[in-house]
């Protein structure tokens, strides 16, 4: 979020000027946009209607990678999406072993789960997305806008990070 001597970048994060909010967002994204006290840019700013992005997040910063069999350090959405994809993949897996479907598109239980199980994800709810820098090359460059972390889904880190475990029990729970 707001950069700090621990990491080189925040999260993106917002609403579409492209896509409309779908449906499954309705609920999360009107409670955000709603709330008086949440951090965002004023309302004629941005797409108040749009698709609210992220749906979740994961910590990419600082991430361990060997490339070319060579370990290096990584970050961002190149270090944030395996580690989603593997979760992800783990909960499908879990599914096949009990002779389930895959999970298929996760949006709608993504938010289903954001709604009714909160603890599937840890929620941040301190920080925004206002400034970003990469090395110090680049430097730190703010924005007088953004979008603030909030209770439940907010557009700078969606529902927070998975937790498996509670996540786990949850899809169990799917047919």
């Amino acid at each position: 979020m707001s950069p700090d001597p621990d990491t080189d970048f925040t999260s993106g994060g917002g609403f579409s000027n492209y896509t409309t909010r779908p449906n499954y967002q309705n609920t999360a994204v009107l409670r955000f946009l709603n709330n008086p006290n949440t951090f965002k840019p004023p309302s004629n700013l941005f797409a108040v209607n749009g698709r609210g992005y992220p749906d979740i997040s994961a910590v990419g910063s600082h991430v361990l990678i060997v490339m070319g069999g060579v370990p290096q350090w990584n970050g961002g959405t190149s270090a944030s999406t395996p580690i989603t994809a593997g979760v992800i993949s783990l909960l499908n897996d879990r599914r096949l072993n009990q002779g389930k479907k895959p999970l298929g598109f996760l949006n709608y239980i993504l938010y289903d789960m954001g709604a009714s199980t909160p603890t599937a994800f840890h929620d941040v709810t301190i920080g925004n997305n206002t400034c970003t820098g990469w090395a110090e090359s680049v430097g730190v460059n703010c924005c007088k806008y953004g979008y603030g972390a909030a209770s439940g889904w907010d557009p700078a880190t969606g529902w927070g990070t998975p937790d498996f475990a509670v996540m786990a029990k949850y899809i169990d729970s799917l047919p």
